[in-house]
């Protein structure tokens, strides 16, 4: 079964750990740009290795943009550190955005990807509440 949260943008989403800082709406001034995240998990082995295509509907799709986070190694990590390091020990951290193009997420049995989804308003989304869904 593949699992969905929509995330905080505040948020790194790490193969091994479930993301706690949920988000169900937000608010976007004129002139903005308002960010979440969608983090997946499957859990059936039998899906492992396949890409997932990122949809978006809704009335204000055509302002929506969604790109897929790629991992980075982190080993130079400190574990004096203090309690805003995302890791105190090396691991694989989403740091690079794909291309728009590129939204195929690789799904992974048992670890998180995240989905980075980005409202522009340079095409005048009208005030007032808006809802989007995501397959």
């Amino acid at each position: 079964m593949l699992f969905w949260k929509t995330i905080t943008s505040m948020e790194k989403i790490l193969p091994s750990q479930e993301p706690v800082l949920v988000e169900s709406k937000g608010t976007m001034l004129k002139n903005e740009r308002y960010h979440f995240q969608i983090a997946l998990k499957e859990d059936i082995f039998a899906r492992y290795g396949e890409c997932k295509k990122i949809v978006v509907r809704g009335d204000i799709a055509d302002s929506v943009s969604v790109r897929v986070e790629r991992f980075v190694p982190s080993t130079l990590t400190n574990p004096a550190a203090d309690d805003y390091y995302v890791s105190k020990e090396a691991c694989l951290i989403p740091d690079v955005l794909s291309n728009p193009h590129e939204a195929d997420v690789a799904i992974s049995c048992n670890q998180w990807r995240g989905v980075w989804v980005t409202i522009y308003n340079k095409r005048g989304v009208k005030k007032g509440k808006h809802h989007l869904e995501f397959d």
